[in-house]
């Protein structure tokens, strides 16, 4: 081979492209964008749009059912759910894995322009894409400053903190958008005496159009004169109160009527509808989403620069400070540098079983830099690949560090065979490399061909396997190529510096080579190993004996050991979060003195020390943050520890303390790494659909107290609800009666949420001078109308609610309307455009998902069909989790079988035969029952489940195990064509000759892999699975295949070639002498 000749003659320009690679991995691994997980693409687009003042019902029939139909039929499209609320309607779709997300956006604005007509005070629909990697990746709470509580009234300052501070963080770079949350708009509010417009004849309706005609400005055109040119603008926009409160509204008899005749006029505050808290503070709350594709560690950099720049210029001197209580780049990076340091480990434990093998610093150092130049150089592929860093791709790389010394061990092993023959260091070096890299260049085919399955996932996961297979096949390659070029260059440097035929004098070093007895020990390990096969290979009996041994009674071990299945793992994040649903109805004031008991009871967890006295006598670990958030239909808690190790300590407290509020519904959770749902990444959604919304309300109810039956420990969150209890008054007027005293039903509506609740009648824009307020919006702000009476107003009130007809007649609104009481729901949900109620279910960890999903099936489900319940029109559908994970599991059965018939092709074309190949993958599934037994005896000390990542572990396992079989089989054929030897004694020797390197190779990879899976820490659980598999099933592997692979060679020989015909020999064959020096090409695992 002409390339290994030219990096002996030219080894400067080998260490130049070894320097090269080193510098641009070095490089692209500082500019790669860093993030905790790899971007998942989900396609989903969600539909937002506002019709201010309408209920759920109206919603739902004048937008909800207008835009599905129009959407049912976008290309690609998957599923489709909306939700319709008080004056919002949100639909969303979710799309196939791999659309075009901007083709899908374009393709869902054209069909919403299909929507004929919507009602007069519609807004726009907004469409927004949503994306698991969009995610907040902090959170922030403004508050006051210690001593300032009393001063200043944080919820006033909305407004403020949007136009200041969100402002700041959108204009991060990297930094998509930014929500905020509690606190209350300034308001231009106009309260109004029913009985003053009454007795002047003006009706709410005229007093709204007064003041709407009013505030304009309105241009004048422009004229010149001499050198200039001016523009006339007529100015009449509301500057202060006293411009709005000398309006003129009418004359009587001659006389003006101004606004502060019948109404009061007033800067104020709207209604607070969000309330938040933060360790015993109000506050108000804002998060930040980052950008796809950006560096998350170093955007978070930036906006914690803004934050102080905030702080130290504009908020202290306001008596007020930004806090930061959550920053998902704290797990991020604890992870990152935990799988770092799994992989330096390895690394180091790698080399350390190089040197116990080889017995030689030099030889080690041979080998040894394979390592290094494949990792580093990976993140050059990483990078033109357009990867991220993050845990999966460092895991994948931690999990080739011992993948990526075979190659460099076999191209050694032969260079010092042929330097033993006496050549020189160049011939040495070229004719070992020469003979081996076809073989080398197979097995790493070999490996890498099990990854192009992967390539066909389209779920979810894939992505995620697809950093796992790009890092492990860039490390494999390069260390294919290192073999090749790297080592025989620096083995003929390097080698010239030991006497291999020389002995050392040194006691030390005779007794390391001889590791000290260990030596002797598996000198007398490959006797017995030879022995053993020796006394097998007497009989047929005894050959089948044992291939039913290794392979029945595993796999019906493996088996009853194989635990349940699981979706994805939760992950380990310091964010515990808990939602609370009230009975429908309950309103802002009764959420916030809920949220304040709350806040109590939890305020020692806060105020102590971990490992303090204190901390011991609770029932959980210091807490550094507790923000809850309360509105009217949810409250929401999110708690950290100080401690980010006893996080999960924190899910029983929180659940204890949100069960005690009677009449809640109440769960709380560790925050899912792989999932924006609440049910994260065990969740089941239970969709029960149909027309009549009171008949599914009552099949979820009992779907929900069943869940609660057979899954005790479950935790269910009804969405919307699982009963209709929002109390509704339904203002019907008496159209006769109405029509003779000219009132329309646009004026009846605006008039009577005038008086009950405040209306808006335009947007105002004062003059800050003008004002006295602390900050006043930039972009306006709403003019409203309301009652004088309507803080003190009771239901028993409303129909003697007075109004001004346009006929100028003061009269009760019974006297043209009916109010009926009744119960309705705060919210309708579609699922598949049919309205629908889901259960929400988390099962507990003592059931796995699969479980869980059989459970649900055949105690809740099934049931109801036999019983009838579920009649035509009326159906329940599991989606979620539990549909992803039906469908994976589906898929890697799909794909494993084929990276099996791969494997199977390619190992054909290695040996141009159809029979070996097929022994060689039966060492496949005693692997496969090796990663079912690690897994086992995994779960006895830490619960890690088959979850969809544990399974890749499976699929790599197949590239990897199958090359100790092949160094085998390889060896022996070699001997018995080259050497003459029958093929019993051919087995025996091959067996003998490769034990050494099979353990070697094993060996470097277990250790290699150890940290991974003993050490916990952030971000473990996700690569812990894969660990264990693929460790367990290598050892497996290596200490079964040594019998059963000779046991099936010899049995197929024996029966296509008849038996020997002399005696088997008592010793094993010494290989006969030929003239010709007889190659050793050892393929090995990758």
């Amino acid at each position: 081979m002409k390339l290994v000749e030219q990096s002996l003659r030219y080894g400067v320009t080998v260490a130049v492209g070894v320097i090269l690679i080193l510098m641009f991995g070095i490089m692209s691994l500082l500019r790669i964008p860093v993030q905790l997980i790899p971007e998942i693409s989900e396609p989903e687009l969600s539909i937002r749009t506002t019709w201010p003042g309408a209920s759920p019902e109206e919603i739902e029939r004048e937008i909800i059912d207008e835009q599905e139909t129009q959407l049912k039929s976008i290309v690609g499209l998957v599923e489709m759910e909306s939700t319709a609320k008080t004056g919002v309607a949100e639909v969303y779709l979710t799309f196939q894995v791999g659309t075009n997300l901007q083709m899908a956006l374009v393709r869902t604005a054209n069909a919403l322009d299909q929507v004929e007509t919507y009602p007069e005070d519609v807004d726009q629909p907004i469409i927004k894409t949503s994306n698991i990697s969009d995610r907040p990746i902090g959170w922030f709470v403004l508050q006051p400053l210690p001593g300032k509580e009393k001063e200043i009234n944080v919820y006033d300052y909305r407004d403020f903190a949007e136009d200041v501070i969100q402002t700041r963080f959108q204009r991060v770079p990297g930094i998509s958008d930014s929500e905020v949350y509690g606190g209350s708009p300034l308001e231009l509010q106009v309260v109004f005496d029913p009985e003053a417009l009454a007795e002047r004849g003006i009706t709410i309706f005229q007093l709204r159009e007064e003041l709407r005609k009013k505030n304009r400005n309105i241009s004048g055109g422009d004229f010149d004169e001499g050198k200039r040119r001016y523009i006339v603008r007529t100015t009449g926009e509301f500057q202060s109160e006293e411009e709005v409160e000398n309006t003129i509204l009418t004359h009587v008899n001659g006389t003006p009527v101004y606004v502060k005749d019948v109404a009061e006029v007033r800067l104020a505050h709207d209604e607070l509808r969000d309330y938040v808290r933060h360790n015993g503070l109000p506050g108000i709350s804002l998060n930040a989403r980052r950008e796809i594709g950006s560096n998350i560690l170093q955007v978070m950099g930036e906006l914690k620069a803004v934050v102080k720049d905030l702080n130290d210029n504009v908020l202290n001197p306001m008596g007020m400070h930004l806090h930061q209580t959550a920053d998902k780049t704290e797990y991020i990076s604890r992870s990152i540098d935990m799988v770092m340091f799994n992989l330096v480990v390895g690394g180091t434990f790698a080399i350390i079983i190089l040197l116990v093998f080889l017995r030689s610093f030099f030889s080690t150092l041979v080998v040894a830099v394979a390592i290094p130049i494949s990792v580093i150089g990976s993140f050059l592929v990483v990078t033109l690949m357009g990867k991220t860093i993050n845990v999966i791709m460092l895991a994948g790389m931690a999990f080739a560090v011992g993948m990526v010394v075979d190659a460099s061990i076999i191209v050694l092993e032969n260079i010092y065979r042929h330097r033993q023959k006496g050549k020189d260091t160049f011939d040495a070096a070229h004719d070992g490399a020469r003979e081996v890299w076809g073989a080398i260049f197979a097995s790493t085919l070999t490996t890498l061909a099990v990854f192009i399955p992967i390539l066909f996932i389209e779920e979810e996961v894939g992505q995620l396997f697809q950093d796992i297979a790009v890092a492990i096949s860039a490390a494999v390659t390069l260390s294919m190529i290192v073999s090749i070029l790297v080592i025989p260059a620096l083995s003929r440097k390097l080698l010239n510096f030991e006497n291999i035929h020389a002995s050392s004098n040194s006691r030390f070093i005779s007794s390391f080579r001889n590791l000290f007895g260990i030596v002797p020990l598996a000198s007398r390990f490959n006797e017995g190993v030879v022995r053993i096969l020796r006394f097998i290979f007497q009989s047929k009996l005894r050959q089948v004996v044992v291939i039913l041994v290794l392979t029945a009674v595993p796999a019906y071990l493996a088996w009853l050991m194989l635990p349940k299945t699981e979706y994805l793992p939760e992950g380990d994040q310091n964010v515990i979060i808990g939602m609370m649903i009230p009975p429908q109805g309950y309103n802002i004031q009764e959420m916030t003195r809920i949220g304040n008991e709350m806040e109590q009871n939890y305020a020692p967890y806060w105020q102590v020390e971990p490992g303090s006295p204190e901390e011991a006598q609770l029932k959980g670990p210091a807490v550094r943050n507790f923000l809850f958030i309360g509105s009217r239909g949810r409250l929401f808690t999110v708690v950290k520890a100080k401690d980010p190790e006893r996080a999960k300590d924190l899910i029983p407290v929180l659940r204890e303390e949100l069960k005690k509020v009677p009449g809640m519904i109440a769960v709380s959770k560790q925050l899912s790494l792989f999932s924006s749902a609440f049910t994260g990444s065990r969740g089941i959604e239970m969709n029960i659909t149909g027309p009549d919304l009171v008949r599914i309300t009552e099949i979820a109810r009992n779907s929900f107290f069943k869940v609660q039956e057979i899954m005790p420990e479950a935790q269910i969150r009804p969405n919307p609800g699982i009963e209709l209890g929002q109390p509704q008054i339904q203002i019907r007027p008496r159209w006769k009666q109405a029509a003779e005293m000219g009132v329309d039903a646009s004026e009846l509506g605006y008039s009577v949420a005038a008086l009950v609740d405040g209306v808006f009648a335009d947007e105002v824009y004062l003059d800050a001078d003008k004002v006295a307020t602390p900050y006043l919006p930039r972009d306006g702000i709403d003019l409203i109308l309301m009652s004088r009476d309507m803080e003190l107003r009771k239901t028993q009130d409303i129909p003697n609610l007075i109004i001004r007809t346009p006929l100028g007649q003061a009269v009760p609104l019974n006297s043209i309307t009916d109010m009926v009481e009744t119960v309705s729901t705060e919210t309708i949900r579609h699922f598949e455009r049919q309205r629908a109620v889901t259960l929400e279910i988390t099962p507990p960890m003592t059931i796995a998902l699969e479980d869980a999903i059989a459970m649900v099936k055949e105690k809740i489900i099934q049931p109801l069909r036999d019983q009838g319940i579920l009649t035509a029109g009326y159906s329940i559908t599991l989606t979620g989790n539990a549909d992803k994970l039906e469908k994976t599991r589906e898929a890697m059965g799909g794909n494993f079988l084929l990276a099996l018939v791969i494997t199977y092709l390619l190992l054909a074309v290695l040996f141009q035969h159809w029979g070996f190949p097929l022994i060689i993958m039966l060492s496949v599934p005693m692997a496969a029952v090796g990663g079912v037994f690690g897994l086992w005896a995994l779960n006895k000390f830490i619960l890690q489940p088959l979850d969809v990542l544990t399974m890749l572990g499976f699929i790599i396992l197949i590239g990897v195990v199958v090359n100790n079989a092949i160094l085998i089989i390889y060896q022996a054929l070699l001997h018995i064509r080259e050497d003459g030897m029958h093929y019993r004694d051919a087995i025996l020797e091959s067996v003998s000759n490769r034990i050494r390197p099979i353990f070697m190779s094993t060996f470097t990879s277990i250790f290699g892999l150890m940290p991974l899976v003993v050490f916990p820490g952030a971000g473990s659980e996700i690569y812990r699975g894969i660990g264990v598999v693929i460790l367990s099933g290598l050892f497996f592997s290596a200490l079964f295949t040594l019998f059963l692979i000779p046991s099936l060679m010899n049995l197929s020989s024996s029966i296509s070639q008849g038996e020997p015909p002399e005696p088997m020999e008592t010793e094993t064959r010494v290989r006969p002498q030929t003239t010709k020096a007889a190659p050793q090409p050892t393929p090995t695992r990758m």
